[in-house]
């Protein structure tokens, strides 16, 4: 990734905690991807899309 290049932001969302964890793990190891939040619900994947404008949600 070049400097003026920004990173994809990313929010995942998935109702199991061992498959959120591991999406986010694999994701971040991506020089030009940076998770920016993780939900549990739909509920509060519609607060972080709201408070953090990701490019990509990730739900399932």
């Amino acid at each position: 990734m070049s400097e003026t290049e920004r990173p994809i932001r990313v929010v995942i969302a998935d109702d199991h905690p061992v498959t959120r964890e591991g999406i986010s793990t694999i994701l971040a190891a991506a020089p030009d991807i940076d998770v920016i939040g993780a939900a549990k619900d739909g509920r509060e994947a519609q607060e972080l899309v709201k408070a953090l404008h990701p490019d990509i949600l990730l739900l399932d």
